[in-house]
């Protein structure tokens, strides 16, 4: 309810629709709805990951300004478990149709571990009833540094939110929402 990472869909929608031309009222309108329905969802965990590929403290529902996750995990030998949980608290059981992927890296992730979740993430949700139409990954939205990963979902129920985020942009965050991940 924060918004956490789900913010930067919000963002690149209202973006858009500004400038397609629509009004303030459609704008707000649009992202209330994607809000208020809650079609976006995000959860995050920080962790330590060490040589071993053991990762450690990990922290289920962390906030990217430090507030405590709702689940803490000593030790784990693969993501799995953390991706089982997350599953359930981002309710993924009950989507269908189609849906958008964001998965955020807080910043101190390296890229291997980064996509290495990615990866073990797309593997437990391919057999879940809705469609994949998009994924995004990167550092959205950043914690100093922190050793963490997020994963919003938005579910789609008009298909023009797909268009307002191929909508082009310029600028310092271009790379962001202009090349996709393809998994």
């Amino acid at each position: 309810r924060r918004g956490l990472t789900g913010i930067n869909l919000i963002i690149k929608v209202a973006g858009a629709m500004s400038a397609k031309g629509f009004s303030l009222n459609e704008i707000y309108e649009c992202c209330n709805t994607l809000l208020g329905n809650r079609f976006i969802r995000t959860i995050g965990f920080s962790f330590h990951h060490h040589a071993s590929n053991e990762l450690s403290d990990i922290n289920i529902g962390y906030g990217i300004h430090g507030e405590p996750g709702s689940l803490k995990l000593d030790r784990v030998k693969s993501f799995k478990p953390i991706i089982e949980i997350m599953i359930q608290k981002l309710k993924l059981m009950d989507v269908s149709g189609d849906a958008i992927l964001l998965f955020n890296n807080l910043g101190g992730s390296s890229e291997f571990i980064f996509y290495h979740f990615i990866n073990d993430f797309m593997d437990l949700i391919r057999d879940y009833s809705f469609n994949v139409i998009k994924m995004y990954g990167g550092k959205f939205l950043t914690s100093l540094g922190k050793e963490g990963i997020g994963v919003s979902i938005m579910e789609v129920k008009d298909k023009r939110i797909e268009e307002f985020l191929e909508y082009g942009v310029t600028g310092a965050s271009q790379n962001l929402f202009n090349y996709p991940l393809e998994y």
